[in-house]
């Protein structure tokens, strides 16, 4: 009974492996999804985005990235999505995309080989503006001391010289006793003169 019960199981695991091989070999060999495009045109709160916006087609979370521009012209996009070996998209397979990491309400499908036209737009708050600088608070600063005038040196009150006195100028004593000497030297030898005239008349008359 045992052997018969180990026969079984042993039967059983063989089965289920010879299932379970050719199934593997089946999936292995199944080949990759052809690649799919998607390009179109790309605008955020209506307007063409700048070159350089990333653009995402996100298949299964599998991510495709490009960035604008693409050879359609300014403001578009062209995503070539090519599964790596052993991935494989069910034709219908829903596509989502992105633009720059903001979701875009478009959607598209997987096809293999397929060159889809998928115009794309999205929604970007405003940018805040800056702050306002902060006003400059005025600082105080003490008001600068006045500048105390040059001391002027006191002006030397003029000595009053006296006037000299109002008429004739006055002549030097010196001169005016010279003046006077000569007068009297004459009158002295008069006199003199005199007084030996007299005497030499009464002489004679005696």
């Amino acid at each position: 009974m045992k052997s018969a019960s180990y026969l079984a199981v042993f039967l059983t695991l063989f089965l289920l492996l010879a299932l379970l091989m050719p199934a593997k070999a089946a999936a292995q060999a199944q080949p990759p999804s052809l690649p799919c495009r998607f390009h179109g045109t790309v605008e955020v709160n209506g307007a063409p985005v700048p070159d350089g916006t990333a653009i995402r087609a996100v298949i299964l979370g599998d991510v495709y990235t490009a960035t604008t521009p693409s050879v359609y012209g300014p403001s578009t996009y062209m995503v070539q999505a090519a599964p790596e070996a052993g991935t494989y998209y069910l034709p219908g397979t829903q596509v989502s995309f992105a633009i720059d990491g903001r979701t875009a309400p478009q959607k598209s499908t997987w096809t293999d080989g397929g060159n889809k036209e998928v115009n794309l737009t999205g929604y970007a708050p405003p940018t805040p503006p800056p702050p306002p600088e902060p006003t400059p608070r005025p600082s105080y600063s003490p008001a600068p001391a006045p500048t105390p005038p040059p001391t002027q040196p006191p002006t030397p009150t003029p000595t009053p010289r006296p006037l000299p006195p109002v008429g004739p100028p006055a002549t030097p004593a010196a001169t005016t006793q010279s003046s006077l000497a000569w007068p009297l030297w004459i009158a002295g030898w008069v006199f003199v003169a005199l007084v030996v005239g007299l005497m030499v008349w009464v002489r004679r008359q005696k």
